[in-house]
Parts: C-alpha cells; sequence; structure tokens
C-alpha cells in the first residue's frame, strides 16, 4: 500500500468496481430464488464502498501507520480486502460468463455455481486468516554428511525463522514452540532472520519469551533484510542507525548470539565444528550485505560448517558450490504462506519465482534447508502452508 503508484491504486479502483458490478449481476439472479437474500444485495454494496473508502484513506495516507503498533491497522484492512476481493471474482466470472444467456433456469445455473464457488474460496481464506497462522507445524529432519566429526553424530538443532514481531499475535503457539523445544532439548538453537518488520520497538513485547528458549551450546542468529529496518522511510541517517541499532538490541535482549558475518566454535570433547553466520544477500532489491570470506576467517580448514544465510537465494547462487559449506539454513520465503500439502508433498506457486522455497535440498556436497517461517508478512494469514519449527539431527555418513 505504501509504495503503489497512483496508476496502480486508479487500475485497482477500476477492476474493483467491475468485478463488483459483475458479481451483484451474478447474485441478483440468485437473490430472485431466494426472497429472504434479497436484503444481502445492501449488505453486499454497503461492504464494497467501505473497502474503497478504506483502500482510498490508506492510499492518501500512507505514512500514517509509521509505527510498529500501527501494523495492525494495514494487516486487518489488507485481510479484509483480500477476502473480498477473492471472494468476488468466482462470482463476477459467472455474472460474466451468463450474460448471453436470456433464459433465467440457465443465467440461475450458472450464478448458482458461481455463488457456491466464492463461498468455498471465503471459508477457505477466511480459514487462512483465522487458524492457518497458529497452528504450527514440527518437521524433523536427519542430515547425514560424510566429514562430520564422528563426536558430533548425532547433534540436535532447532531452526526458526521470520517472526515479524511487529506483526506476530500468537503466544499459544509460541508457547506450543517453547514447549517442543524443550522436549527436543538442542544443542544449538538457530534462528535465521526476519525477527522485525522494521522497528526496533517490535521485539520489545516478546523479549521474555524468546530468551525462554534454550539449547546447550549457545543460541545463534543472523540478520533478515527485514531487520535492516530499508522498508522505511527515515528523515536522516542517523534516525535510520539508531533503529537498527535498537534492532541489534532486541536480538540480544531476546537472548541470541547475532553473528554478523562471523564465527563462533561448537566444541564436543576432542572434536569442533563452525557456526557461520552472514549478514542478507539476496537478488535485487534485495541487498548483499553478507562476506563469506570475512565470516570465515579463522576456521580451520576442512572443519565443518554450518552456514546461517537468511535468503536461500544466497546458497542457490554462490554457496551450492563451495564445499566447504556442508549445510546451510535459511528462511525469508514463508512459502508463499499458501500453498498444498498432499501426500507428503508441498506445492507453492513462490516455485514459479525461485527454486528453494521450503523444505530439504541438496547440491553436489552439500544441503540446503529452508524453513518455511513462523510469522507473517503482508498479510496474517496461511492457507496450507503452515508456521514451522524445524529440529535437525546431524549423522555421520
Amino acid at each position: 500500500m505504501r509504495n503503489i503508484s497512483l496508476i496502480t491504486g486508479i487500475f485497482f479502483l477500476v477492476f474493483y468496481l467491475l468485478i463488483t458490478l459483475l458479481g451483484w449481476i451474478n447474485l441478483r439472479v440468485v437473490f430472485r430464488h431466494y426472497r429472504g437474500l434479497k436484503n444481502l444485495s445492501l449488505a453486499y454494496f454497503m461492504v464494497s464502498l467501505l473497502i474503497i473508502a478504506g483502500f482510498t484513506i490508506l492510499f492518501i495516507y500512507p505514512y500514517r501507520a509509521h509505527s510498529a503498533k500501527n501494523y495492525s491497522l494495514y494487516f486487518i484492512f489488507n485481510s479484509i480486502l483480500i477476502l473480498v476481493l477473492f471472494s468476488k471474482i468466482p462470482v463476477a466470472l459467472a455474472g460474466l460468463v451468463s450474460l448471453p444467456f436470456f433464459r433465467i433456469r440457465y443465467r440461475y445455473h450458472i450464478a448458482f455455481a458461481g455463488s457456491m464457488l466464492s463461498l468455498g474460496i471465503a471459508f477457505s481464506m477466511l480459514w487462512g486468516f483465522t487458524l492457518g497462522p497458529r497452528i504450527l507445524d514440527k518437521h524433523h529432519i536427519e542430515i547425514f554428511h560424510e566429514n562430520l566429526p564422528k563426536e558430533f553424530d548425532g547433534f540436535r538443532l532447532t531452526q526458526l525463522s521470520d517472526f515479524h514481531l511487529g506483526n506476530f499475535h500468537y503466544p499459544e503457539m509460541l508457547q506450543s514452540a517453547l514447549e517442543e523445544n524443550a522436549l527436543f532439548n538442542p544443542h544449538l538453537f538457530v534462528f535465521t532472520g526476519d525477527l522485525v518488520n522494521n522497528f526496533k520497538e517490535e521485539t520489545s513485547t516478546w523479549e521474555n519469551d524468546l530468551k525462554n528458549f534454550s539449547a546447550s551450546h549457545g543460541k545463534f542468529a543472523v540478520l533478515g533484510n527485514h531487520d535492516y529496518g530499508d522498508y522505511y522511510r527515515w528523515p536522516d541517517k542517523v534516525s535510520r542507525q539508531e533503529n537498527f541499532d535498537g534492532i541489534v538490541e532486541g536480538f540480544e535482549k531476546c537472548g541470541f548470539e547475532l553473528l554478523l558475518n562471523e564465527s563462533r566454535s561448537i566444541v564436543l570433547t576432542s572434536d569442533s565444528i563452525y557456526i557461520v553466520g552472514v549478514e542478507n544477500w539476496g537478488h535485487p532489491p534485495f541487498q548483499q550485505y553478507a562476506d563469506l570470506g570475512k565470516a570465515s576467517e579463522n576456521i580451520q580448514q576442512g572443519a565443518f560448517r554450518i552456514l546461517l544465510s537468511h535468503d536461500p537465494a544466497h546458497w542457490e547462487s554462490v554457496i551450492k558450490s563451495m564445499p566447504e559449506f556442508p549445510l546451510t539454513l535459511s528462511g525469508h520465503s514463508h512459502g508463499a504462506q499458501w500453498g498444498i500439502k498432499l501426500a507428503g508433498f508441498d506445492f507453492s506457486m513462490i516455485i514459479f519465482s525461485r527454486k528453494t522455497w521450503g523444505g530439504l535440498y541438496q547440491g553436489d556436497s552439500n544441503y540446503l534447508y529452508v524453513n518455511k517461517g513462523i510469522g507473517t508478512i503482508g498479510l496474517p494469514f496461511r492457507l496450507d502452508m503452515p508456521p514451522e519449527i524445524t529440529f535437525i539431527t546431524l549423522r555421520k555418513k
């Protein structure tokens, strides 16, 4: 909403008015058969007018919701907008298809089918807005690698990603994640970026809860693209830097050791591995702050490394061909927050824009795991793409 051009805004309003009119043509045929539904015509137009008014106000005053506490205004409106818009499209198409049919009987069947399809979409999306973001998916995987030191056979990691705390409102789900993590009893707990949407204030409500995630050998995190505050028009560089410093401090208050192109050694008896964390790296328009060379300083040649890099595009474009990084953990994609899970197979439309968007991927000599995130961005919505906590066990091959 904040970056929509005038032409795009006008186009959307014209499109919305068009599908509203076509939808009304369709629904009018259905309402004629059920007298008790006639009053719904008024409700239909009232909701449409409210959507247009809300869109216009937020378009004219996009920066009124400039602080973290005001995200709710945008997300609530966007949720209603998308729900109404997608529900109207089938009924509008049915109205368009029925126009050539003058016999009421044919028009009714087409109108009724379109209305039922719209109703089905509405209920699916309601589920996605209400229960979808609240049901935690607990994903256990084992990763085998021949270069893993013997002492680390059975080494356990918990991964979370993409909290987006500015619009995170799911304490029950967070409690479930805490309990599952305690049961898993990991050696390492890692967070792969996007703690916030934009602002340092977002962490304050959740610092005590996030501090409760425990691991015997440390909690590490990296920055995601949202953790730099790049998506807000700051009045000056000083304000931007103060916000960034506050976000970094927020990571620390949540109990994380933030790795900014750095590494740490993890020692078990006589063997060791390295946890390496780089800043965000993505394809344009995302910035490329990562410095693998700096992050790998003082690491022994041949040592087993676990790399934390927020955007999986980094692995696909750079790390996939680097055997010195046997395992990379990422997030960022959210699996587009909607998809299809059928017979153990996950599908999301995001596959048409990026190859690595969720789950485990294998290169010639290394692996990438992409966590689908625990929070949401854009819309508080998840449909068949639930929030995820990942439990990884490393095995000596």
